[in-house]
């Protein structure tokens, strides 16, 4: 048995990283920085490093999500690369923050990678530092992230703001003015490189600008379908138990080759499922020629022929991570779909590779599962604040989907709309603020729900998003609007207002007898049996969180 030495690197903070300004041109050129660095393809940053470094046969464990484990017969090819590679990572990408170890030895190539992964630091580094505010009386801040801005000029009537402190500004820039194709991240998410399966030749692009006086034909703006509503969704999906996954599998694997190939297929089962989640959800609504408002999308330039501009931007795709922007009335069905197809994928991948026998023992016999947080915001909301609360829902949902369960957990999804700016914690600041009320015997209560079940099944507790889903599109084609809100309204400060008008909105309700009975449906399956009046309406109180939900999604176009 020969000793093996192993090396374990991995990137930090990366969602902070590349949504740190306030530019989407910014953020897409962050976001191609950090998948370069490495990916299972092996046409990255580090194939560079390991030809540079003349390294020999170094193998590979992982290689994805800006993370990945080298292995050699010898520390020095490793510390050789390790140097280059540090050097290298603090240029592509300075100010991402970065742990790694020194290589490590074990008896073999399982007991080196276990060893790694036992041996990671807490310290930080290639951290970028920034400076308290300063400046005189006229100093001028960037309204988008707060900072000092040392440039302003006037564009098209528009103040535009340069950021005194910023770490990748200059290599955001420049690599976004040498693409001439689809980046890294928008390759994951078509079928094919710039192009979408079966799309009779449309050459499908991603928008780099949400102002169209800022395109170009290369580079489109944001398309919002010729609506005046100009509100996104962050969606940020966390894939839940992958960490403990690849700590089992990594604990019975007896070489690196195995646990590069649970990776990568784990990798490629979760983009198989964005891709068809992008093909179902998000293709069929990009904008094309003959669309009201098309032309402007590429700022006054010539479209390019056969051209459909896609109302998402992919933020990042790597570990146990998605996160992206969307147009916000397709936010829940591509969410939506998204969710169902890892848990398929996966199941699917798992059991062919359980057939064949080629990975160690770790691998669940079901499929993995995500759950996701999705913030309704206006196109001009900070990026960074926007993160923060699309992490906090999701991590809302998490908690949902893991109560009192065991894995396998189920999917859960949470979603608010969100028009604080503040940069705050979701569920330590936001939520008992915007979402919490004192019931008339001075508890509080939530006028939005936790979370609502993806996940198929009725074994699984929660309401389910289809049926909220149901009960707004009942609500849009019903009357009354005005009663229910006022009674909703009025829940907390007038009970007894809240209560005529609730009886009051059942009145109007029932002079359309199909609308009645579609919307009553639709409720009973959001809030379950008990407490239903002699006409079979459950109580205010039971029904406020999902009408306020259903509501909410009216209101940003989620019930179409």
């Amino acid at each position: 048995m020969r000793e093996s030495y192993a090396w374990l690197f991995g990137a930090k903070s990366i969602q902070r990283y590349i949504l740190d300004s306030g530019r989407l041109a910014d953020l897409i050129g962050a976001s191609d920085l950090v998948a370069g660095l490495c990916s299972s393809d092996g046409n990255d940053l580090l194939k560079d490093v390991l030809q540079a470094a003349e390294a020999g046969d170094v193998t590979v464990s992982r290689r994805a999500g800006a993370a990945l484990c080298l292995h050699a017969d010898k520390s020095e090819k490793l510390n050789r690369v390790r140097a280059l590679w540090r050097l290298a990572v603090g240029m592509r990408v300075p100010g991402l923050p970065f742990t790694d170890t020194a290589p490590v030895k074990g008896a073999d190539e399982g007991a080196a990678l276990r060893q790694a992964y036992c041996s990671q630091p807490g310290l930080r580094e290639n951290d970028a530092a920034f400076l308290p505010p300063f400046g005189g009386p006229m100093t001028a801040f960037n309204p988008r992230t707060g900072r000092v801005a040392h440039e302003c000029e006037r564009v098209h009537g528009e103040t535009r703001y340069r950021d005194a402190v910023t770490s990748v500004q200059g290599q955001r820039a420049a690599l976004l003015a040498r693409q001439e194709g689809p980046d890294r991240l928008v390759r994951s998410f078509l079928p094919e490189a710039g192009k979408g399966k079966e799309t009779g030749g449309s050459t499908y692009l991603f928008p780099r600008h949400f102002k169209p006086e800022e395109a170009s034909t290369r580079n489109p703006a944001f398309p919002f379908g010729g609506s005046a509503d100009r509100r996104i969704a962050i969606i940020h999906a966390d894939i839940s138990g992958l960490g403990q996954i690849f700590r089992s599998i990594t604990t019975n694997a007896a070489s690196a080759d195995e646990v590069f190939a649970a990776a990568n297929a784990i990798e490629a089962a979760i983009i198989r499922a964005t891709r068809a989640a992008s093909e179902a959800c998000l293709l069929p609504f990009a904008a094309k020629a003959g669309d009201e408002g098309f032309e402007d999308l590429f700022g006054g330039d010539a479209a390019p022929e056969d051209a459909a501009v896609v109302p998402a931007r992919p933020v990042v795709l790597g570990g146990d991570d998605i996160t992206i922007l969307i147009r916000a009335d397709l936010a829940l069905s591509f969410t939506q779909t998204l969710l169902l197809g890892i848990e398929a994928e996966t199941k699917a991948e798992f059991e062919d590779l359980r057939s064949r026998g080629d990975v160690p023992e770790g691998l669940p016999k079901h499929g993995l599962t995500a759950c996701a947080g999705l913030a309704v915001v206006s196109a001009g909301h900070p990026f960074l604040a926007a993160q923060r609360m699309a992490e906090g829902l999701c991590s809302q949902a998490k908690q949902v989907a893991k109560k009192d369960r065991g894995a396998p957990y189920p999917a859960f999804l949470s979603f608010a709309v969100i028009t604080s700016t503040i940069e705050e914690d979701f569920r330590t600041s936001y939520r008992p603020r915007e979402q919490a009320m004192a019931d008339g015997k001075g508890k509080p209560c939530w006028l939005n729900s936790d979370a609502y079940k993806v996940s198929k099944g009725n074994e699984v507790a929660g309401v389910a998003l289809d049926d909220l889903l149901s009960l707004a599109r009942a609500l849009t084609g019903a009357s009354g609007h005005g009663k229910l809100l006022s009674a909703l309204g009025e829940r907390f400060g007038n009970r007894k207002a809240a209560a005529l008008y609730w009886e009051r909105y059942k009145e109007v309700l029932s002079e359309d007898e199909s609308a009645c009975r579609a919307v009553k449906e639709a409720l009973a399956r959001c809030v379950g049996p008990g407490g239903e009046d002699e006409a079979g309406w459950p109580s205010l109180d039971k029904a406020l969180p999902v009408l306020n939900d259903a509501l909410e999604v009216m209101d940003f176009g989620g019930a179409s």
